[in-house]
């Protein structure tokens, strides 16, 4: 799975990584990214169309092109590998307040986290493909179940 950046990306703009389609949208900061592309792959074979967004830059954020992109999904799932308080997620929440999708911030709590590999611990923590792939499930099992509604 290719992330690398386009070289013409201008600071403050993003990059979708797959088509646009769909009711989720994935985005996740830095090498987090590649968790959503695979997700994104996982839940393509399942049927359950995503969208990827790479938001190349966190400063100046990519404000615009997020707020595009919340109008026409459901659910945005944001993917961190650092602490959620204060961190990408947050800052997805408050420039998208004014949104109707719902968000889910997958990141690492603002608490004591035991010892372990870095790969043991997202795991644990459901910060990889999976993990998100799982969260990702669950809500769509609950928005078919709300009849559309979640």
């Amino acid at each position: 799975t290719d992330i690398t950046p386009q070289k013409d990306i201008k600071p403050g703009f993003g990059q979708f990584l797959t088509g646009e389609g769909g009711e989720i949208l994935l985005t996740g900061l830095g090498v987090m990214t590649a968790c959503c592309m695979e997700a994104a792959e996982i839940l393509a074979k399942e049927g359950i169309e995503t969208s990827v967004f790479d938001p190349v830059w966190i400063k100046p954020f990519p404000v615009d092109q997020l707020k595009d992109a919340a109008r026409n999904v459901k659910l945005i799932v944001t993917v961190e590998d650092g602490c959620l308080a204060g961190g990408f997620g947050e800052l997805v929440v408050s420039q998208l307040r004014d949104e109707s999708c719902h968000i889910i911030n997958l990141g690492i709590p603002d608490s004591f986290q035991p010892h372990g590999s870095r790969s043991e611990l997202l795991s644990e923590l459901g910060v990889d493909s999976f993990g998100i792939v799982s969260i990702v499930r669950k809500w769509y099992a609950d928005l078919l179940k709300n009849g559309g509604e979640n």
